[in-house]
């Protein structure tokens, strides 16, 4: 291998691992809630951060709750592209285009720092810090995407659904790795392509065989979810 295969490979791989890093500790140097004329935004269960099509000026770092990104179609049906929780940073299309690609949602209760793109773009100029976060975000947002993707839009409801349950699981925000705040009905089934009512039956089955138990005192859809048993061959 010559030299400069050698430093191309090199350098992929300390982007990569750093990119790792990142994803592991989103908030750790955080250089974009950093900036200058950022804020806090509080933002109850169901309250709209920004729309699609709306102009693009603002980045949100959220620092805990979940989002739903949600595209609208011609025909008026909806699908929901990606949740995002602490840590993560949504908005940046605004980066590159004049407006939102999506409609984010808050699923819960939202704490996120609001910070205009027109600051980021002033500083990510002069700053090689900054451009190198917003490049590992990208990439981390790519990624999921594409997890997305092949997880959500492939294999039978049932399996489309366990792959929800362990990514739900994966982004909790609770000490216990057994809990999971259960997304409503009608996300879940926007999300995996379902009606409704099938996404229904089979978290009822799921909850009949006891690998979604209801956390006792939870004022949420707080469960136990039992994963050892989630993937077993007679629930796949």
């Amino acid at each position: 291998m010559n030299s400069a295969n050698s430093l191309s490979r090199s350098t992929h791989l300390k982007l990569v691992s750093s990119s790792e890093e990142h994803s592991r500790s989103p908030c750790s140097q955080d250089l974009i809630s950093d900036l200058p004329h950022t804020r806090l935004r509080e933002c109850p269960e169901g309250a709209v951060l920004f729309q699609q099509g709306d102009a693009a000026t603002t980045l949100y770092r959220l620092s805990s709750g979940l989002v739903k990104l949600v595209t609208y179609k011609p025909d008026g049906s909806t699908r929901i592209v990606r949740v995002c929780s602490a840590g993560n940073l949504i908005g940046m299309e605004g980066l590159f285009n004049a407006k939102y690609h999506y409609t984010a949602i808050a699923l819960s209760s939202v704490s996120a720092v609001e910070c205009p793109i027109s600051d980021i773009q002033q500083r990510e100029k002069h700053d090689i810090q900054l451009y190198l976060q917003l490049t590992e975000e990208l990439y981390d947002q790519l990624t999921l995407a594409d997890k997305w993707i092949s997880d959500f839009s492939s294999g039978s409801l049932k399996q489309r659904i366990v792959k929800l349950l362990e990514y739900l699981t994966s982004i909790k925000q609770s000490q216990s790795s057994r809990l999971i705040e259960l997304l409503k009905v009608q996300d879940i089934a926007d999300i995996v392509a379902a009606t409704p009512e099938s996404v229904s039956r089979i978290l009822a089955d799921f909850k009949r065989k006891e690998i979604l138990v209801k956390s006792s005192g939870a004022l949420m859809d707080v469960y136990t979810i039992d994963l050892q048993k989630l993937n077993t061959p007679m629930v796949m």
